[in-house]
């Protein structure tokens, strides 16, 4: 890349839509290239991004303190909301229940937010966002059987 980047400037200056389009083109040229390390990447992406429990470390080879690798319960709590939101998302759109459209939109939303992280980069972190949408539609899907539940 550092060689690029000479080579660009030695063209002239560049604002920074024709410096992303540069780097864009080179990243699908490479994608394009190296297709069987693109897919292993992509996979590894979706592991990290759907999966992935583990301590951080701060800095290459020196993992976080304990008190601080609690933060790992905390990724598997999202984890479990989220899985638990999905699981119940796709039984509810299969099975045709009156949360057929609440699960279609989470399950819509949620491949509309993972879609840019796999195919860019994923960091655990980016699973974040999507667990207010995820405790929410199983708050509701809660909610819609317990009024059914006190309607018998």
């Amino acid at each position: 890349m550092r060689d690029f980047d000479r080579q660009f400037e030695e063209k002239g200056p560049a604002d920074e839509w024709q410096i992303n389009n540069a780097y864009r083109d080179i990243a699908i040229a490479w994608a394009i290239g190296h297709i069987g390390e693109e897919l292993r990447l992509v996979a590894r992406r979706l592991t990290t991004f759907f999966l992935e429990v583990r301590n951080n470390p701060i800095a290459p080879g020196h993992d976080k303190p304990p008190a601080v690798a609690l933060v790992a319960a905390w990724m598997a709590a999202m984890r479990i909301v989220m899985w638990s939101a999905i699981i119940t998302a796709g039984l509810a759109v299969w099975r045709g229940t009156n949360m057929r459209s609440a699960g279609l939109c989470f399950l819509c939303f949620l491949a509309a937010y993972a879609a840019p992280c796999i195919v860019a980069y994923a960091y655990e972190r980016h699973a974040v966002p999507v667990i207010l949408p995820a405790a929410l539609f199983l708050a509701s899907v809660w909610r819609a059987r317990a009024s059914v539940a006190v309607c018998k």
